[in-house]
């Protein structure tokens, strides 16, 4: 069994250091590691070096962490995918939260990856939702804008709210703008 502080110690150095291939390969065989410390130290080089790879591997670690219903885990993952998501996976990121039912309970814990993504890209996908037949998906949007706290740029989308069909929806709303 190799010395996992070792290991670790390794990855957080390799965190400072330019991405080359060689790196790349160290970290990501310790992102397949059965270990729990040297995963999550090999995802924070991943957070640190970002780029599309990067990226990519994290996405996939977080809807495994929902899968695998590891809570504790999954926080980690989605602060880590936060430091280096980028505005090109707006798509990706609006259906993980639209139409994910493995955490329709959790969207909240979602948002500093979604608050990552620029308002002016996700501005008219979230429109949208906001008039979308599904209750949930109204729901996600008013509690994702208010949570932004930046009303001079949701206020039009919130005040839809004060008129929307579901009652429960509408007193929320009212509350809060």
């Amino acid at each position: 069994m190799p010395d996992l502080a070792v290991v670790c110690n390794q990855l957080k150095r390799l965190a400072t250091q330019p991405e080359n291939p060689d790196a790349r390969a160290i970290v990501e065989e310790a992102f397949n590691s059965k270990w729990e410390g040297v995963k999550v130290t090999a995802a924070k080089t991943f957070a640190a070096w970002g780029g599309r790879r990067s990226v990519e591997l994290l996405k996939s670690w977080v809807y495994q962490c929902y899968l695998d219903e590891n809570f504790g885990l999954r926080i980690k993952a989605e602060k880590l995918l936060a430091q280096c998501i980028e505005d090109q996976d707006a798509d990706w990121v609006l259906d993980f939260y639209f139409d994910n039912q493995l955490f329709k309970d959790y969207r909240f814990a979602f948002w500093p990856i979604l608050h990552k993504i620029s308002f002016s890209v996700v501005r008219e996908r979230l429109q949208t939702e906001s008039q979308s037949e599904d209750r949930d998906k109204r729901e996600a949007v008013m509690y994702f804008l208010i949570g932004l706290g930046q009303k001079e740029v949701t206020g039009n989308i919130l005040k839809e709210f004060n008129k929307d069909p579901d009652p429960t929806i509408r007193s929320f709303a009212r509350a809060h703008f």
